[in-house]
């Protein structure tokens, strides 16, 4: 008796890749690609995992803990690359003083990211002097710049920032879906329902567990980076 053999075809597509925090200590360097551009936001650092300042993200619909208890707020910025030892996809967070840096690379540059020794280091990334070996990948996706949204939201575990978003855009509720994207119904001849035992297998996305919620939140995403673009279109 053999087990069956998946095909190259087969199993989950992903669709993008998740970028996990890469903590760096000081006396650490490092070489990686750039996998996309830089996400700044506005925030509050801390080694126990950085927050975004909730009243500079939502134009102050909600209140910022962290600004409660006076903690100044800085600019921050989230860097999604490709460690070059594995290629696997990571985001490092750097200060303000590292843009007149990020805002000069391009995709898929080749960058050494590093700290000095000594308290309160910052970690810093600069253009690698040799760019070879090029970055090179069979993966699609992966040769287009990749957006830090998605990952940004799970690693702040913010769920009043999440209810917020969805929110924004009444027909993105989660749950819902959009008249057009609501599944055809199935023939008599489909054997999915005309045989009790039989269902098609659909595998979930390996990066998101949330279903149709993280659909509503990627159209409402889409839409509140569109208005932000017509906004500034018209001033």
């Amino acid at each position: 008796m053999r087990i069956p053999e998946a095909g190259p075809e087969e199993g989950p597509k992903k669709t993008r890749d998740h970028f996990p925090h890469w903590s760096i200590a000081g006396g650490e360097r490092h070489t990686a690609y750039i996998a996309g551009p830089t996400k700044w936001i506005i925030g509050h650092p801390s080694d126990k995992g950085s927050k975004p300042c909730l009243t500079w993200m939502t134009k102050g619909a909600l209140p910022c803990r962290f600004c409660g208890l006076h903690k100044e707020p800085c600019q921050l910025g989230y860097v999604p690359v490709y460690r070059a030892s594995d290629w696997k996809p990571l985001c490092v967070i750097v200060r303000a003083d590292e843009r007149q840096w990020l805002d000069a690379v391009t995709l898929h540059q080749r960058v050494t990211i590093a700290r000095e020794r000594g308290d309160g280091a910052p970690l810093y990334i600069r253009p690698c002097l040799e760019s070879e070996p090029r970055y090179s990948s069979t993966v699609d996706y992966r040769g287009y710049p990749q957006e830090m949204d998605h990952s940004c939201l799970t690693l702040w575990k913010m769920p009043e920032l999440i209810a917020w978003l969805l929110n924004r855009v009444p027909s993105d509720i989660a749950l819902s879906l959009d008249a057009g994207e609501r599944p055809a119904s199935h023939s008599p001849a489909d054997p999915s329902t005309s045989e009790p035992g039989v269902k098609p297998y659909t595998a979930p996305d390996p990066l998101d567990g949330c279903g149709d919620v993280d659909a509503s939140l990627d159209r409402a995403l889409r839409r509140a980076k569109q208005r932000e673009a017509e906004r500034n279109g018209q001033h």
